[in-house]
């Protein structure tokens, strides 16, 4: 009644979407991956590699990602970075409330892991998982219990992780100044000087803001 598509692939559909063991996508249930193994033939040629023993990781990498897109309604060339970072903008000009980091496709980074997890899953659900530690395959050790990884990234770019204010009665001169510690300039959420009334403000360079007409 399934299918032979739906059928051959229905270990993968139930990993990549929405096991305990893998991770679940926010948003998307099974119900997205049945359709997609049906309907599109990108999505069903990755479960293919999801599918066989003795995978290479980078093979295993690829087909997630693109799965994965496929799953988001992204193009067939596109990669996840650049959809999420399309849906941002998407939500962004749209939309009236903040967006929810979890409302957007996973990272490439993120996804990586994921992908890893679900193949192994396959392949213990199979019994073809012999000589695969799931160390190697998307999780750490953890006090005696397996823990996905999520990413090997940082949060957010340093730039913005490195954002520090202080609040100073003074003028920032010494290093008791949070910023100056850190080497950082002070900035217009710092508590007294605003960035612009201490010796350790940095105003922005406005030389190229007008044209000669001022």
């Amino acid at each position: 009644m399934l299918g032979p598509k739906l059928c051959d692939h229905l270990l993968f559909v139930n990993a990549i979407s929405d096991c305990d063991t893998t991770f679940r996508l926010f948003g998307l249930g099974k119900g997205v991956a049945v359709k997609k193994i049906e309907n599109d033939p990108v999505f069903y040629n990755q479960a293919k590699v999801f599918s066989e023993p003795d995978q290479a990781k980078e093979a295993i990498i690829a087909a997630g990602e693109k799965a994965l897109v496929s799953m988001y309604g992204g193009a067939e060339d596109e990669g996840l970075d650049s959809l999420r970072y399309r849906r941002f903008c998407d939500k962004v000009s749209k939309g009236t409330a903040a967006v929810e980091p979890q409302s957007l496709p996973p990272t490439s980074a993120s996804s990586k892991y994921h992908s890893l997890r679900v193949y192994y899953q396959v392949m213990e659900w199979k019994d073809t998982c012999i000589n695969m530690r799931p160390e190697d395959f998307g999780w750490n050790v953890v006090d005696g219990r397996y823990l996905p990884i999520q990413t090997d990234q940082p949060a957010a770019p340093s730039e913005l992780l490195d954002v520090i204010c202080c609040s100073c009665k003074k003028d920032c001169m010494t290093r008791r100044c949070t910023c100056r510690k850190y080497g950082l300039p002070c900035t217009n959420v710092c508590g007294e000087c605003r960035g612009v009334s201490c010796t350790n403000s940095q105003l922005p360079d406005l030389s190229n803001a007008y044209d000669d007409d001022g």
